[in-house]
């Protein structure tokens, strides 16, 4: 029986690599054509902004200067990851659309191996094959991974994240590192990535270790700790701005969210959220992954002492879906390419709750409760 497992964990890690690979060489191919037409309604977005990400960059290779005409106004850019890859693809390959659009790849197909290795700890050898399929095939992260945005950059951040607090969260130097990793994500992949450390805050409490309190302040610690070391080592005297343009293009130029005005505002786009940026419609497979998910964790989880029975990597995917989505949802201006990093979380933690259930031997009914009842009637009424 031993034997037998064995085989079928290689023969699924082997299928997990087949998938990687064959998602490199399909994502790879033909990487200056242009992006799909039926993403035209989103904006001008995939022609224009992913190569501002990477100015800094090229002007680094041709001019030999990162910013050759002392204009600070993008200098948040200089210093994402997405620039510095751009710089260590634009070195080796020279300066290309093809260079280009290798970025994007590299940090998105890099964070889906990460996404991996963190399950790959807890779960079923097919979770890791099933996750990996789902994720090269989304058209979302596809079309968007082969361009050089700094979301590729958040996502890879964010499976780091992920990776070190499923696999060395019970530790205390992994919980410290998850928090410098929440850092790095925020200031050098976009401004986004603070909602990781609410998500790995909450992991923590719902995880119900007995030192989670202590670990709750450490990984603060960390995060705050790092985000100084980070404003104070990257924009020095720019630091003004840097955050000037940051909050120009948050709430000064697109005001107080709607999604918090009112009780009223919040429910429509709690509801309307992957609607009105289009991602359920152009990918109606996480739109799928979504309503699974939710409905495995209204079926499995009666109360919040439940969340003990999930494994380390699905609660915090739980609170990374969670996070991201209330994040996100009450902004005025929410694009498709900003919820780019909630879609491996949809994807990977529906098959993290599928393995569960199906190693608990099936879901055992239990009554409603309020909570439910809402739960089912928000999930519902989105469906509806």
């Amino acid at each position: 029986m031993a034997s037998l497992i064995k085989s079928k964990t290689s023969l699924f890690f082997l299928i997990t690599l087949i998938v990687f690979v064959g998602g490199i060489i399909f994502w790879s191919s033909d990487l200056t054509s242009d992006p799909p037409m039926y993403f035209s309604g989103l904006g001008q977005s995939l022609s224009t902004d992913s190569a501002e990400y990477i100015f800094h960059a090229r002007n680094k290779i041709l001019f030999d200067a990162w910013d050759p005409f002392d204009y600070p106004r993008w200098t948040t850019y200089q210093y994402s990851l997405t620039s510095v890859v751009g710089y260590l693809c634009f070195s080796m390959a020279g300066v290309s659309r093809a260079s280009a659009g290798t970025v994007g790849l590299i940090l998105s197909l890099g964070g889906l191996l990460l996404l991996i290795f963190g399950l790959a700890r807890h779960h079923s050898p097919w979770v890791t094959a099933v996750v990996a399929f789902c994720y090269v095939v989304n058209v979302s992260l596809l079309t968007y991974g082969r361009l050089s945005y700094l979301e590729n950059g958040l996502i890879f951040l964010a499976a780091s994240v992920f990776l070190v607090y499923s696999r060395w969260g019970h530790k205390i130097w992994g919980i410290v590192a998850a928090g410098v990793l929440a850092a790095l994500a925020t200031f050098i992949g976009k401004l986004f990535g603070s909602l990781l450390l609410p998500a790995l805050v909450v992991a923590i409490f719902l995880s119900g270790r007995d030192n989670r309190w202590r670990s709750i302040i450490l990984s603060i610690a960390g995060y705050v700790t790092t985000s100084a070391l980070i404003i104070l080592v990257l924009y020095g005297g720019d630091v003004f701005a840097a955050f000037a343009y940051v909050g120009e293009q948050s709430y000064g130029l697109r005001g107080f969210p709607a999604g918090l005005s009112s009780p009223w505002g919040f429910l429509e786009h709690l509801i309307a959220y992957g609607f009105q940026n289009r991602m359920f419609y152009l990918t109606p497979d996480v739109y799928m992954y979504f309503v699974v998910a939710g409905g495995l964790m209204l079926m499995m989880l009666p109360d919040i002492k439940s969340f003990r029975r999930l494994s380390p990597a699905a609660i915090f995917l739980a609170c990374w879906t969670a996070m991201v989505y209330l994040g996100l949802m009450p902004l005025n201006y929410s694009p498709l390419r900003y919820a780019l990093f909630l879609i491996p979380a949809i994807i990977a933690l529906c098959w993290a709750l599928m393995d569960i259930a199906l190693r608990d031997g099936g879901i055992v009914a239990v009554k409603p409760g309020r909570f439910r009842i809402i739960g089912w009637g928000l999930l519902f009424w989105s469906l509806l």
